[in-house]
C-alpha cells in the first residue's frame, strides 16, 4: 500500500528537522550559542583602555575649534608675561622683548601694588627702580622732572580717574605725572632704532589704537 503525504505535512517535518539538527549535526541550541559568542562585538569592557581611547576620540571630536580672532589668527596663541601674542614677534623682535618684558612687568607691579594708597611715596628701593629703569627714558624728562626730584608717588590721574599713574614731584613742588609705557617705548627706540618702529607697533598697539586712560597719561 502506497502512503502519500500532504505538502502541509511535508512542510511541518522539515521546519521540525531543521529545528532539531543543524547541517552540521550539532544541535539548534548549540548553533545558536557558538554564533552568539563569535559575533563582532561594539561594546568594550568597562575600564580597559580601549574604551578609554574610544571616548577620548569622541571627546576630541566633538571639541568646538579653538576660537579665531579677526586677523585669523588662532586665539589661543601663547602669550608673554604681560599678555602680549608672542606669535606675533619676530626672531629679532623676541630679543627685544626679552629686554623689555622684565621691566614692563615689574614697573607694572609697583604702579599696581596694593599696599600703596593714592599719593603714598614710593619706597627707595622702588624709586630708584622706576627712576633709573623706566622715568629715565622719558622724552620730556627734563620737563617732568623740575628742578629736582623730590619723591615719585602713585595715584589716581587728575584727569582720568579710573587711571593709576606715577607722578614725579620736584624740591619746588611741582607735581607731573608720566607714563611707563611712554618711557618703555622710547627706551626701544634709544637702543634699537633699527627694529624699533615695528616692534613698538606691536608691542604698543594697545596704547596707540585704544588710547584708553592709562595711554592718555603723557
Amino acid at each position: 500500500m502506497s502512503i502519500t503525504f500532504s505538502q502541509a505535512e511535508i512542510f511541518a517535518a522539515a521546519v521540525a528537522s531543521l529545528l532539531h539538527k543543524s547541517s552540521d549535526g550539532s544541535s539548534w541550541k548549540e548553533n545558536r550559542a557558538h554564533n552568539w559568542s563569535n559575533r563582532p562585538t561594539r561594546a568594550l569592557r568597562w575600564g580597559s583602555s580601549s574604551v578609554g581611547d574610544q571616548r577620548n576620540q569622541r571627546s576630541h571630536s566633538t571639541q568646538s575649534p579653538a576660537p579665531v580672532g579677526p586677523d585669523g589668527q588662532n586665539a589661543n596663541g601663547i602669550l608673554t608675561t604681560t599678555g602680549r601674542r608672542l606669535d606675533l614677534f619676530t626672531c629679532e623682535e623676541e630679543k627685544i622683548l626679552n629686554d623689555v618684558e622684565p621691566i614692563s612687568l615689574s614697573t607694572k607691579r609697583i604702579l599696581h601694588n596694593s599696599s600703596y594708597n593714592d599719593s603714598d611715596w614710593l619706597s627707595d628701593e622702588d624709586q630708584s627702580w622706576v627712576l633709573d629703569n623706566v622715568f629715565q627714558h622719558h622724552p620730556d624728562k627734563a620737563t617732568k622732572m623740575g628742578e629736582k626730584i623730590n619723591y615719585v608717588t602713585v595715584g589716581k590721574h587728575d584727569k582720568y580717574q579710573g587711571t593709576r599713574c606715577f607722578f614725579v614731584v620736584s624740591t619746588n613742588g611741582f607735581r607731573a605725572d608720566f607714563s611707563y609705557l611712554k618711557c618703555l617705548e622710547n627706551y626701544v627706540k634709544e637702543k634699537y632704532p633699527d627694529g624699533a618702529e615695528a616692534f613698538n607697533q606691536k608691542y604698543f598697539k594697545k596704547r596707540r589704537s585704544e588710547g584708553t586712560n592709562q595711554q592718555q597719561t603723557q
